[in-house]
């Protein structure tokens, strides 16, 4: 997987990650998952621990969305749903973990070509993409180290505290990630 051009894994994600979403069946979709978690751990070679480890909100997220289908119409199109997402979050890792962030970038600004023709800049698309990529890890590692210090100073529980700190620290961080973009001529 690290040597496929970034076109294949794109396409690979699309077919065993998007189509059974269209199908819709259950033994398809875990057919997917067991595929995709396959390729992650054998054609990836990430180690399974890394590799299978969810974040817990997501977890809850999936939950929720099966419980939300049991009073809706039926538990197992949750489940459908929450083994359809848990498969892109797996191939979408395989394409994040074994392409360089250069060619991520590329492959977006030549995928965003097309859309010179509304006025868009293909570049700055692309940065755009890799200003997310930067930016999310960092925003969520900044939200566990102020609950973590909260915690070291006895705040327990959900608190606006623990929110105020986070917000103030990701604005600086946001602002001076605008000032270096300034710095080098990108507006």
């Amino acid at each position: 997987m690290h040597r496929a051009p970034v076109w294949a894994k794109y396409l690979l994600m699309a077919l065993i990650g998007i189509v059974p979403f269209f199908i819709g069946s259950i033994w398809v979709s875990a057919l997917a998952l067991t595929l995709a978690i396959a390729l992650l751990l054998f054609g990836a070679h990430i180690p399974a621990r890394v590799a299978l480890s969810l974040p817990w909100m997501l977890i809850v997220m999936m939950a929720a969305l099966i419980v939300y289908h049991g009073f809706v119409s039926t538990p197992m199109r949750g489940v459908l749903y929450a083994v359809n997402v848990t498969t892109i979050m797996y191939l979408a890792r395989i394409v994040t973990w074994t392409t360089t962030s250069n060619a991520l970038m590329d492959s977006i600004a030549r995928a965003a070509r097309p859309l010179r023709v509304c006025g868009a800049n293909p570049e700055a698309i692309a940065l755009a993409f890799a200003l997310m990529w930067r930016s999310i890890p960092y925003i969520f590692d900044l939200f566990g180290s102020v609950r973590d210090s909260a915690r070291a100073r006895g705040l327990r529980g959900l608190s606006p505290r623990f929110l105020i700190p986070a917000v103030v620290q990701a604005v600086g961080f946001g602002l001076a990630t605008s000032d270096a973009l300034r710095a080098r001529g990108l507006e």
